[in-house]
């Protein structure tokens, strides 16, 4: 199992056995309806220290896992880092430990490897999964699309790359990114990402259907403003798109979505902690200034409006 395969399915969790287990048959699911996949694909599961079950989840998943558990709390770079430079597949798939995938999801994955030559990154469709009202989105593709270039990719996949359940690297171009550039933001997958399709002739397919189900509504951040701190990261990170020189229409449209969702998030995930939003507000000014909507608006919702 520990030779080199086409494909590895690494899964970083901590205490999330019933999630994991529900996964991991997910997975077996795969296999079962195309056994030959088994002999292509290796599967790594990243234990941070888990105080719960996990052990015997992965044991008695009857999958070939190769299961590491860390004996100290990794933090979530550490630990992500760890999840794509380990395995030995020619092409990593981290998936979060609370998602699953669909049963024909490898094999649309090996067979895109095996028909596109040299792909940096595949991009998978996805829906939510509501955990409070059990709801399904609508899936954000109705074909599958190939560029050649980075500025094509997100241009096509609009804001749809940003969980990393949904992203396949060439471990080969994964280890080109210094990860040390982005550690903090709490994104590292979005800055390689940006790295990666930054040069020339970067090929990238972006699959359709129902591939991988992403779940809503328990992570474990969004407490007291987190939220929202965590997606301004995002700004800092689409900052890297001036900086490698993508289009500017690439730049203008994510700088300005993340500036339309204020208001939203600003309603729903402010801190309860005058301090906490003082600092949000201070973080949103650095790029916003040049918006009369954010002083006039924005801000006082912030600092002084009501959270709903």
């Amino acid at each position: 199992m520990s030779e080199n395969k086409l494909l590895s399915i690494t899964i970083p969790t901590y205490s999330r056995a019933k999630y994991l287990e529900e996964l991991l048959e997910s997975i077996e699911a795969n296999f079962v309806k195309n056994p030959e996949l088994r002999e292509l694909v290796n599967i790594y599961v990243f234990d941070n220290n888990s105080i719960d079950n996990t052990q015997e989840i992965v044991e008695n998943s009857g999958l070939d896992v190769i299961y590491e558990k860390s004996s100290i709390d990794l933090d979530m770079d550490t630990n992500v880092n760890l999840a794509y430079e380990t395995p030995q597949g020619e092409y990593v798939w981290l998936i979060g430990d609370d998602d699953f995938i669909g049963n024909n999801s490898i094999k649309r994955i090996i067979d895109t490897i095996n028909n596109n030559s040299d792909l940096a990154v595949i991009l998978l469709d996805f829906v939510f999964l509501n955990v409070d009202t059990n709801k399904l989105s609508e899936n954000n593709f109705e074909i599958d699309i190939g560029n050649d270039n980075g500025n094509g990719f997100f241009l096509e996949a609009k804001e749809n790359f940003l969980p990393i359940s949904t992203l396949i690297f060439k471990k080969s171009e994964w280890n080109k990114h210094d990860l040390t550039k982005s550690k903090g933001n709490q994104w590292p997958h979005l800055s390689a990402l940006i790295n990666i399709l930054s040069g020339d002739s970067k090929k990238s397919v972006i699959l359709s259907g129902d591939l991988v189900t992403i779940r809503l509504g328990n992570q474990c951040w969004t407490e007291n403003g987190q939220n929202l701190l965590t997606e301004l990261n995002l700004l800092r990170i689409f900052e890297e798109f001036k900086k490698l020189k993508y289009s500017k229409n690439v730049y203008e449209y994510f700088f300005k979505q993340k500036f339309k969702d204020n208001k939203h998030n600003i309603r729903h995930k402010k801190s309860n902690d005058f301090k906490v939003n003082l600092r949000i507000g201070q973080i949103m000014a650095k790029y916003f200034y040049g918006f009369p909507r954010f002083w006039l608006r924005d801000l006082p919702m912030l600092l002084f409006g009501g959270r709903k």
